[in-house]
């Protein structure tokens, strides 16, 4: 298993994932945003701006849409599944050295 960091504004998730994943970050990072953004996908991350009198929809998901969109629909049924080890972790030289992506 490997080790991934999701990157936030001020903060990281660190996940542990299988190899297969943290060794191609990039890859299944533009898999989940086109995955994400689509309208067909079926999840609950659109909500309705409530700011806006058009109705109009934003995504709003972290960490834990990542890793279930991983579990459900990426890693197979025999494979270890990804989890979410820590938390809002303040980024060190350390953990700069993992695979990372950013949202």
């Amino acid at each position: 298993m490997g080790m991934i960091l999701l990157n936030w504004t001020y903060s990281s998730d660190l996940v542990e994932c299988p190899d297969f994943i943290s060794n191609n970050i990039s890859k299944y990072q533009l898999d989940f945003d086109k995955w994400l953004s689509n309208k067909e996908s079926k999840h609950d991350y659109w909500v309705i701006c409530p700011d806006l009198e058009d109705g109009s929809m934003a995504l709003s998901f972290g960490s834990d849409a990542f890793v279930d969109w991983l579990n459900e629909l990426i890693i197979d049924t025999n494979t270890k599944k990804a989890v979410i080890l820590k938390r809002e972790l303040e980024s060190n030289a350390e953990l700069k050295k993992l695979p990372h992506i950013n949202f």
